[in-house]
C-alpha cells in the first residue's frame, strides 16, 4: 500500500473515531485526582506517595498515548510516546517515581517521536505556572561554520512563530545562548557563544498557557495539551529539514482551530 493511501485510511478511520456516533471517544477525562493535585501543587501541600499523584500521572500516559494516535492518524505516520526507563524495569515502579516527580517540581513530561523528525518533541505541564511547553533538540551540522549554521536555521525557521524559544546547547557546563525567533531574526549571530565554546545542537521551544479543566471542553487540559503539540509541528517541527516532517495535518483540523 502506498504512502498516500495509508494516510488516507489513517484519516477516515480517525475522523470515524472522532464522530459522536462511533461510541469511541478516547481519553476525555483527567480523572477526580486533578483539581486536589492541582491545588495541592499550588499550595505546597502535595506529598510524596500520595495515590493521587499517580492517578494523575497515569491518566497523563494515556492522554499522551492519544496524542500521538491523533497526529499520528493525521500525519500518516508513526508518532510513538517514548518512555525513557532501565531495561527491565517495573512500569509500577517508573510511575511511582513520575508520581514523586511531579510532587517535588509540579511537572509532568512527556517524548513523542515522529517518523522523520531531527529530534524527539517534548511536552511539558508545569502545574505551579500553568504552562505548558513544547520543544525539540536538533543537532548541529556535521560540516560548516557556526555562524552558517545560525544563519541557516533562522531561515527555516522563518514562517515559524515569533515567540519562539531558540537555545544554543554547547559541549560545556556553562549555558548557551538564547533567545526569541523575533530577537534572532536580525541577528543570527546572536546565537553563537561568546566563548567560542563547541555546539552541539540548538533547543526549540514554545510556552503556551495551558487549560485548567479536567474534562475535553476547549478551555480544558486535554484540548489545550493536543493543540499545543498539534501547534509546534505545524508551525515548527513542520519548517526543519527532513522529507516527512513536511506533512501537515488534514486541512480540515486546522481550519477548526
Amino acid at each position: 500500500m502506498g504512502n498516500a493511501a495509508h494516510a488516507w485510511l489513517l484519516q477516515e478511520l480517525l475522523h470515524y473515531l472522532q464522530h459522536e456516533n462511533s461510541g469511541c471517544h478516547g481519553f476525555q477525562n483527567m480523572g477526580p485526582a486533578w483539581v486536589p493535585v492541582r491545588n495541592g501543587i499550588d499550595d505546597e501541600t502535595l506529598c510524596q506517595g500520595d495515590a493521587r499523584a499517580l492517578e494523575v500521572v497515569e491518566n497523563w500516559e494515556r492522554l499522551i498515548r492519544q496524542v500521538c494516535l491523533r497526529l499520528g492518524g493525521e500525519l500518516g505516520q508513526k508518532v510513538l510516546p517514548v518512555q525513557r526507563a532501565k531495561r527491565g524495569a517495573d512500569p509500577k515502579e517508573r510511575r511511582d517515581r513520575l508520581a514523586d516527580q511531579l510532587c517535588l517540581d509540579g511537572r509532568l513530561h512527556a517524548e513523542l517521536r515522529i517518523d522523520g523528525t531531527p529530534g524527539v518533541l517534548t511536552v511539558s505541564a508545569d502545574l505551579r505556572t500553568g504552562k505548558l511547553r513544547t520543544g525539540i533538540d536538533i543537532p548541529a551540522p556535521e560540516q560548516g561554520y557556526p555562524l552558517s549554521w545560525a544563519k541557516r536555521l533562522v531561515r527555516r525557521l522563518a514562517e515559524a512563530p515569533a515567540d519562539l524559544h531558540v537555545e544554543t546547547l554547547v559541549d560545556s557546563e556553562a549555558a548557551g545562548p538564547r533567545g526569541t525567533l523575533e530577537r534572532l531574526r536580525p541577528e543570527p549571530a546572536d546565537l553563537l557563544p561568546k566563548d567560542n565554546a563547541k555546539i552541539s545542537g540548538f533547543r526549540l521551544s514554545l510556552l503556551k498557557s495551558m487549560g485548567s479543566g479536567r474534562g475535553n471542553a476547549e478551555t480544558g487540559f486535554i484540548r489545550s495539551v493536543d493543540n499545543a503539540v498539534h501547534r509546534f509541528y505545524t508551525t515548527v517541527v513542520v519548517h526543519l529539514d527532513t522529507p516527512t516532517t513536511r506533512r501537515t495535518p488534514s486541512k480540515e483540523r486546522t481550519a477548526a482551530e
